[in-house]
């Protein structure tokens, strides 16, 4: 399998888990997340596909991050704490992101593709976008377990 397919197998796989995760919650504001995340794989695997049949296609930049913020600050705090069951899903999805990151630094590495560096490294940033957003959904899933309400702690961070 050649370097292209490659990438558009692991953005298909991508998208299609983000949405299987969605499925599985029953926070509107998570569904919302992870579609917004599946999404943006899905226009990665279009401009794989494009790169392969040798045309260039424009990688508009993502503004997940925006747009998950305002989610996050609407979400209902109930749904980060129903979400701990979860966690390793969302685990794994953070790891597959790494792992699409280090694998297109392999390919940019290529000599065929210095070419298209500049886009290879737009989809590494919106990559490490991902990766951002499920830091913080699996901080936030977490806290409640983390947290202690006690005195002889430090300055503790607001939910």
């Amino acid at each position: 399998m050649d370097i292209l397919n490659i990438a558009i197998t692991m953005e298909d796989e991508g998208a299609k888990f983000y949405r299987s995760l969605a499925e599985k919650t029953d926070s509107a504001a998570f569904k919302s997340v992870l579609n917004l995340m599946a999404n943006d794989e899905d226009k990665h695997q279009k401009v794989f596909e494009a790169w392969q049949k040798k045309n260039q296609v424009p990688l508009e930049d993502s503004t997940v991050v925006s747009e998950v913020n305002t989610i996050f600050k609407a979400a209902n705090k109930a749904d980060f704490v129903n979400a701990q069951d979860q966690l390793d899903l969302y685990n794994q999805a953070l790891s597959k992101e790494g792992e699409a990151i280090e694998y297109y630094e392999k390919l940019k590495a290529e000599p065929e593709h210095a070419a298209s560096i500049e886009l290879i490294d737009k989809i590494i940033k919106e990559e490490k976008k991902h990766q951002a957003i499920l830091t913080d959904l699996i901080e936030y899933i977490s806290q409640p377990d983390s947290w202690i309400e006690s005195a002889e702690f430090g300055v503790r961070a607001a939910y």
